[in-house]
């Protein structure tokens, strides 16, 4: 009888081993795969990590072109409001002769 209960223990041990073991593969694929998406995304987080300053030198940029684009323009401006006005001036004196 001990005989039998050694052979039901190794059995069982033998069983629970092997489910372990198939547990144990499937669980090393599974962080496997969440080992690779963390790479994946720490990867993209750092090609993202220059973003802000890359973003703040463009507004840099963009302050500066429109700054000489008000500059340029401003006399262009003001000389074509002066020929409006000087035309506006000639129309209504033509009204009132």
């Amino acid at each position: 009888m001990t005989n039998n209960i050694e052979k039901l223990i190794t059995t069982e041990g033998e069983k629970t081993r092997r489910h372990f073991d198939v547990v144990a593969e499937r669980l090393e694929g599974e962080i496997k795969q969440v080992a690779e998406g963390v790479l994946t995304n720490t990867r993209q987080l750092e090609q993202l990590a220059g973003v802000p300053d890359k973003l703040d030198k463009i507004e840099d940029r963009l302050d500066v072109i429109e700054t000489t684009l008000v500059a340029v323009n401003l006399p262009v401006l003001k000389q074509k409001l002066t020929a409006l006005e000087e035309r506006v001036s000639q129309l209504e004196a033509k009204q009132g002769a």
